[in-house]
């Protein structure tokens, strides 16, 4: 019951008068840089460690994000990179 719930809240907008389904779609992505080229470093009974290709995070924190977070979060990275190069 609890998942159902949760994946309910998870897809749902509210709009008045009830909550519409959503069907935006999330991709798993990496919280520092935004990139979705992840992959397993380790994983198993205690959970997973993710590795990002692109900026190098390892893990085990990654973002379901839709389009406008992951841009929002490629632009942070982008400005971050900038300020520690000059």
């Amino acid at each position: 019951m609890l998942l159902i719930y949760n994946l309910i809240i998870r897809y749902c907008k509210p709009y008045k008068g009830g909550i519409a389904l959503s069907l935006e779609k999330l991709v798993e992505v990496c919280p520092v840089c935004g990139n979705s080229d992840l992959f397993y470093e380790l994983g198993g009974y205690a959970g997973a460690i993710y590795h990002c290709k692109e900026c190098g995070y390892v893990g085990a924190f990654i973002i379901e994000a839709n389009e406008e977070m992951i841009e929002k979060i490629k632009e942070k990275y982008k400005r971050e990179k900038e300020k520690m190069e000059h």
